[in-house]
């Protein structure tokens, strides 16, 4: 009886590390998809923003430091997009504590920055 009990315990353990996997693995897809929102939302603000007409079409890069935003947390987001050439577009946005974006500045230089 106490082998049965055992193996019983063993397949609940396993059953309970099996969830808890999973639900870190959906706590990290909703981070990325928040960071990915974050993205977005600085891409459009710098579009509206004084240099939109420059940026227009230019593709989003993928090196960015969204990864690092902490919700809840006030945050220098950068983002890039690539221009004609060699010239990329660095965007800064601010995150406050809210989440809300805010475009600060967009620079160009002859690489991303992160």
């Amino acid at each position: 009886m106490s082998r049965q009990w055992m193996v019983s315990g063993i397949v609940v353990a396993s059953a309970t590390l099996g969830l808890l996997a999973c639900a870190d693995a959906l706590a990290a897809q909703d981070g990325e998809a928040g960071s990915k929102g974050l993205v977005e939302q600085c891409h459009e603000q710098a579009l509206k923003g004084p240099a939109g007409d420059r940026l227009e079409g230019m593709p989003l890069e993928e090196s960015t430091n969204a990864p690092g935003y902490e919700p809840g947390q006030p945050y220098t987001l950068r983002i890039n997009l690539h221009g004609h050439g060699n010239v990329y577009y660095n965007v800064t946005c601010g995150v406050d504590a809210q989440g809300n974006v805010t475009f600060e500045s967009v620079d160009e230089s002859g690489q991303p920055h992160v």
